[in-house]
């Protein structure tokens, strides 16, 4: 199984505290692409100055991989585009499964704009006390990703949510094609 991690704006001007470089550590032996911004153009990387892939990138990538996951970028903003690209391409390929895994303690949040610090999804479920209810956590966890489970189903494919190995969301369409999300609160390969 082919798999790949893709890193939107890793870069130091987003990632002060290094909170996405400390979580892709973890993945010695994963190839990992990034997508920088179109000022931060660095040798083998993608450009984009808001997450979205070309089409022919993101196509390039979801012929190529089997398992893709995603880091980086602020959830709602690049890494919604990212995402957004890949899910697009899945659409207009052959291929009838795809995985596509998030790992919270990889992914910006956005939610203190006033705030020169970004925290990660996972420090930010945390702040909010949601560790020990599982429940409680499952369903922020599903908030989050509302936006990401609307995007398959807009366009027609089913999608499957697991978080930490549990399916918490399944979607059904007239299709073939099955986009499996899978969630972990800490990046695993």
């Amino acid at each position: 199984m082919e798999q790949v991690a893709v890193v939107t704006h890793s870069e130091a001007i987003y990632d002060k505290r290094g909170a996405i470089a400390q979580a892709i550590s973890n993945l010695s032996g994963l190839e990992q692409i990034l997508i920088t911004s179109q000022s931060n153009r660095l040798q083998g990387s993608i450009n984009s100055a808001d997450g979205c892939l070309k089409a022919d990138e993101a196509q390039n990538l979801v012929n190529r991989y089997d398992v893709i996951s995603l880091f980086g970028g602020c959830l709602n903003v690049c890494h919604y585009r990212t995402y957004e690209s890949l899910v697009k391409a899945f659409k207009n390929s052959p291929k009838k499964k795809l995985t596509i895994k998030f790992s919270l303690d990889g992914i910006f949040g956005d939610y203190f704009p006033s705030i020169d610090v970004t925290f990660n999804l996972n420090e930010i479920l945390e702040f909010n006390d949601d560790v020990d209810n599982r429940e409680a956590r499952e369903q922020a966890v599903l908030s989050l990703f509302e936006k990401y489970t609307n995007c398959p189903e807009g366009i027609g494919i089913n999608s499957d949510i697991k978080y930490n190995g549990s399916l918490i969301y399944r979607n059904k369409q007239k299709s073939d094609k099955l986009l499996t999300i899978e969630i972990f609160d800490k990046a695993v390969k």
